[in-house]
């Protein structure tokens, strides 16, 4: 594998931290480091419920597998226009999956034959990360492929080393 040959699936999860998996992905795509992009985005099964007046739980699945790939490749177009990102738009796919995220997106990778996977992060810690767990984590404890940790440059409250470069 060259390293221009290489596809990237991107997790969305369609939130702000999704949106630098999104962004990450665009970025490597326009720099000619990767060749196709697939976005993903993992509708968990429990978002589905039964209730009297809804359509049944399959019935609400199938719409959201019907309309979930054109929201999101909204939002992917959204995301690269409010970042300025030019990108190739027919080397970008949108995929709408229900699962468990962390098995889903580790099958999305096996489907794709991807060189990377990237992921956002919520950036929890402490009690809320035990709780709640961290899909990040698990995708790359589990993933067979890299995996890249997304997340917004911030430097801030930080400085400079004052070392000289070595050379």
């Amino acid at each position: 594998m060259k390293i221009k040959d290489r596809i990237i699936v991107a997790a969305a999860d369609l939130s702000r931290h999704g949106d630098h998996a999104i962004l990450e992905g665009l970025a490597q795509l326009a720099s000619g480091a990767a060749i196709l992009l697939h976005v993903v985005h993992v509708l968990e099964p429990d978002q589905f419920v039964e209730m009297h007046g809804r359509p049944s739980i399959m019935e609400q699945q199938e719409r959201a597998l019907v309309d979930g790939p054109a929201l999101l490749r909204q939002r992917v177009q959204f995301d690269a226009t409010m970042n300025d990102v030019q990108y190739p738009i027919d080397r970008v796919r949108v995929h709408v999956r229900i699962g468990h995220a962390v098995e889903t997106l580790l099958q999305a990778t096996v489907d794709f034959d991807a060189d990377c996977l990237i992921v956002g992060t919520h950036g929890r810690t402490g009690l809320s990360r035990i709780i709640l767990g961290s899909v990040a984590e698990q995708l790359l404890r589990r993933a067979h492929c890299p995996v890249v940790i997304a997340r917004p440059k911030n430097y801030q409250g930080l400085a400079p080393s004052k070392a000289p470069e070595l050379a």
